[in-house]
């Protein structure tokens, strides 16, 4: 998916497109549907960086073919409070019924599953009751 923007005689627009797209240039998707932080930099334009990254939440929202990992929604909810001025994300919710609200609530419910100590609270009830 490519993002079409419309930056002409827009330069606070590109600037945040360009810092956006760097922001995002450390974090990959893996083969194995993980979404991980690399070291090394990508040498690619920040739209393919920046639509990958909308792609695989179209796929964690939509198709389900990709799961909410911690570091994941982590990401997620940093992109959504820096993207306040320039709506990036805005071609996610394009004919959908789906908002950026709603996109944080996921987020958010996906860092409460996933909190560390919620395995051991699971096992610490079970062996109580």
């Amino acid at each position: 998916m490519f993002l079409h923007m419309n930056l002409d005689e827009n330069e606070a627009g590109v600037a945040v497109w360009l810092n956006f797209g760097n922001y995002l240039k450390e974090f990959c998707i893996h083969k194995t549907h993980n979404y991980i932080p690399v070291k090394e930099l990508f040498y690619e334009d920040c739209a393919l960086v920046t639509g990958r990254f909308v792609q695989n939440l179209r796929d964690v929202i939509y198709n389900e073919t990709l799961t909410w990992e911690r570091t994941f929604a982590v990401k997620v909810l940093e992109v959504l409070q820096i993207d306040t001025s320039f709506n990036i994300l805005t071609p996610l919710f394009n004919g959908t019924n789906k908002a950026p609200n709603e996109l944080k609530a996921m987020a958010l419910r996906a860092l409460k599953n996933s909190h560390p100590d919620r395995d051991r609270t699971a096992k610490s009830a079970s062996q109580t009751s």
